[in-house]
């Protein structure tokens, strides 16, 4: 994401002037153009004016890897295991960057827990690029018992922590690309919390509940809603992991072969829309 497209959340000034004058370069030069989202082909139509006609969607799909994974028991034991306990959990993966709401995110369910004394502790996996240190504010919340930041863990360990949450949040902002992880965790048949911004809304807005803006308020009562509702939780479920099986690797790599097929032949004019 170059200064152009997403000033707020871009790159540090001069490596990202950098890589936004070679993606403005590319993306006007090249006969196709593909984005994962259509709000990435707005952007990209907009500001680096190319014609709409050369950008094209395809969107990501969860591996086939991120599916339900273990029963009570094993469940329990991923809780024991990357928090020390049995407490049901709220789980966000990605980057602590600037276009994922983090501070705001610890506020808001430090917020729900304490005005519905929910039991939950929250958990977050990915690199903290911002050094925004979760462990200094979350004792700044007087919450660090129950907050827990954990750099990375490996990718093949992914599936059994989204199935062991209780629900997936992710805080996402209008530089939100395509939020993959929020495809994972519906595929793994985890109820999701997230925001209509971005493109998220593109693919999750049946699928997931989604607040309008990632302000504390909204996040915390979104929080408190499906804490306390099983039965919305197990229709999240139900209706995330339908989601999740529409969107896969295969249907991704065919539509992109078509359109260079299309491209290669008969150029960008004529590719057909996906």
């Amino acid at each position: 994401h170059g200064p152009a497209l997403f000033p707020r959340w871009s790159l540090p000034r001069v490596r990202g002037m950098l890589y936004d004058s070679l993606h403005r370069y590319s993306a006007r030069h090249a006969d196709l153009v593909f984005t994962v989202s259509h709000s990435v082909k707005r952007r990209v139509v907009d500001v680096y004016r190319v014609p709409e006609r050369k950008v094209r969607v395809t969107y990501l799909a969860a591996g086939d890897a991120f599916r339900p994974v273990g029963d009570a028991v094993s469940q329990a034991g991923v809780r024991r295991r990357y928090l020390g306990s049995d407490e049901p959990f709220i789980l966000f993966v990605g980057k602590i960057s600037g276009r994922h709401f983090i501070p705001e995110l610890l506020e808001a369910f430090v917020s729900a827990a304490r005005r519905s004394q929910l039991p939950h502790r929250l958990l977050l996996v990915g690199p903290d690029v911002l050094g925004l240190s979760v462990k200094n504010q979350a004792r700044r919340l007087g919450f660090e018992d129950r907050i827990t930041h954990i750099p990375f863990i490996k990718h093949a360990e992914l599936p059994a922590l989204y199935s062991a949450a209780e629900m997936f949040i992710f805080p996402a902002s209008d530089a939100e690309g395509f939020g993959l992880p929020v495809l994972e965790a519906m595929a793994c048949g985890t109820p999701v919390i997230s925001t209509n911004r971005g493109s998220i809304a593109e693919f999750a807005r049946d699928a997931a509940l989604l607040v309008e803006t990632s302000t504390i308020g909204e996040m915390s009562e979104a929080i408190e809603r499906l804490a306390k509702n099983p039965a919305m939780r197990d229709e999240l479920r139900r209706s995330g992991l339908e989601k999740s099986k529409q969107m896969r690797w295969r249907k991704t790599a065919e539509e992109t072969m078509q359109l260079l097929w299309e491209t290669a032949t008969h150029g960008p004019r004529h590719a057909p829309d996906l």
